[in-house]
């Protein structure tokens, strides 16, 4: 069974189509991690010009007085998720948007991506080489653009 979850989970973050039951397995595991209130796990179309399918993200309401951690955050998704079902972006939010029927809003959170011009929220990019979740910064950002880092 957890062969098939991981495929499935690689066809969800590859774009091919998106599934509730996928991300709710993404957020069963972010949520085992003490901290986070709600969790909303979408996928963005990066602004690439030769990248394929799509980019995992996760917004996160934090519990009350309760701060990011980077290192924590990269050390429990690397030791329970596989690396293609890895969200590569986290943003933090004071709340979730919600439609009228108190269903998560995922459409404004696709829209804005990882686009820092959109986003006043904190936003974080998986640094796999740190071992870290390390907040977007405008350099990393036009990096990303300038296809110096890869997702």
């Amino acid at each position: 069974m957890a062969a098939a979850l991981d495929i499935y989970l690689a066809i969800v973050f590859n774009g091919l189509r998106s599934n509730d039951n996928a991300f709710f397995h993404i957020v069963h595991i972010l949520t085992r991690l003490r901290g986070s209130v709600d969790i909303n796990v979408y996928a963005n179309i990066p602004p690439l010009l030769d990248h394929e399918g799509r980019i995992g993200m996760v917004s996160i309401k934090l519990k009350e007085g309760k701060m990011f951690d980077g290192d924590a955050m990269f050390s429990h998704v690397t030791k329970y998720l596989p690396n293609y079902a890895r969200p590569r972006f986290l943003r933090i939010q004071d709340a979730l948007p919600v439609n009228s029927t108190y269903k998560q809003y995922k459409m404004g959170l696709v829209n804005d991506g990882f686009n820092l011009s959109c986003i006043k929220d904190p936003l974080y990019i998986l640094d796999d080489t740190d071992r870290t979740y390390r907040p977007l910064d405008l350099k990393i950002y036009n990096d990303i653009l300038g296809q110096k880092i890869k997702l």
